[in-house]
């Protein structure tokens, strides 16, 4: 039987909710479709080959033969031979879903490990402190540099006081000297060494440390300074857009970053809001899965549907402890909005 036909009646409309929303969480995450997909179809079939996944996707041969071979560059599936013919079947390793890609706490750790070369930053802007620029990345690092403060202290509970931040730079494509220039590529390479935000490929994380550090800028300057096109400029802003990272600005061409823990605080809130979204739907399915009056359980794909559904719930669980630390968030949002 072919694998189109695995799931009989409404599983199959099940099966096209997931896809849906592994769609959606690989786009939040900045991830391509095409390579999602395949790895959400790996995550409910057992083994599939190429010529499976054609059928299921869509996508040419070729287009499949380079995502998996991204994947096995990341350690992501393994392969196996089919008996002495020159077809392999597919398989993931652990599954996994996109959306917990980053264990927080994990994450944070990179921030004490490297609060000395933050201010070295600032040791350094301070010697140059008269050349154009650096009042304006100095202010912005600053303003990096905050953000982590302020969410270890909400991890360890402390009470502290958090005052509003002002908007950063307000004048557009601001003018750094060489030197201050400089300063910034070496903030660009810390910004990518950390993997800050891993979600990210490196041309995205690129332009969006940009915004980190001259805040106020359009589509064409910032091709200009992370040499690349602006078609892909223009891509990669609009997913930072759509994500809240980044805002248009009103009144003029381009895009401001407010401030980097507001825009990224409003960010997680945002991703969070989405999970429990999904988390409601999926708890709804599996009690549809559960009433013996639906039969579902007889329908071809249910044991697959069952699976996988009970994998996404237990997975979300993380998020649920992790709501619980972002209320003090949410009124740090609020408060800096009023």
């Amino acid at each position: 039987m072919s694998v189109e036909n695995t799931f009989e009646g409404k599983l199959s409309v099940f099966f096209q909710e997931y896809l849906i929303f592994y769609d959606e969480m690989c786009g939040l995450n900045g991830r391509k479709q095409n390579f999602g997909r395949i790895y959400a179809l790996l995550q409910i079939y057992p083994t599939l080959t190429q010529t499976q996944l054609q059928n299921l996707t869509g996508y040419s041969k070729t287009h499949i033969s380079n995502i998996l071979k991204q994947m096995k560059d990341q350690k992501l599936l393994k392969s196996q031979r089919i008996g002495k013919s020159r077809q392999f079947e597919y398989s993931v390793y652990v599954p996994t879903f996109f959306f917990d890609y980053t264990n927080q706490n994990q994450k944070l750790d990179f921030f004490p490990k490297t609060k000395q070369e933050l201010h070295e930053f600032f040791h350094q802007l301070d010697r140059v402190r008269k050349k154009k620029g650096a009042t304006i990345l100095r202010r912005n690092i600053e303003d990096f540099y905050s953000y982590f403060d302020f969410y270890q202290r909400t991890e360890r509970k402390e009470v502290f006081n958090v005052t509003k931040c002002e908007i950063r730079n307000t004048s557009l494509n601001p003018v750094f000297d060489p030197k201050i220039e400089e300063i910034e590529t070496q903030f660009l390479n810390y910004f990518l060494k950390y993997e800050v935000f891993d979600e990210m490929n490196e041309t995205n994380a690129r332009i969006f440390a940009y915004f980190i550090t001259r805040n106020n800028l359009t589509l064409s300057e910032l091709a200009r300074l992370s040499k690349t096109s602006m078609t892909t400029v223009s891509k990669y802003v609009k997913y930072l857009e759509k994500v809240l990272l980044i805002e248009a600005n009103p009144s003029s061409h381009g895009y401001h970053l407010k401030s980097f823990g507001f825009n990224w605080l409003r960010n997680r809130i945002y991703y969070l809001d989405q999970i429990f979204k999904w988390r409601t739907r999926f708890q709804e399915i599996l009690e549809l899965l559960h009433d013996p009056d639906k039969n579902f359980f007889f329908l071809q794909g249910y044991a697959q549907i069952f699976t996988l559904v009970s994998r996404i719930l237990k997975t979300s669980e993380f998020f649920v402890e992790r709501s619980k630390k972002v209320q003090p968030m949410r009124e740090f949002i609020f408060n800096y909005s009023s």
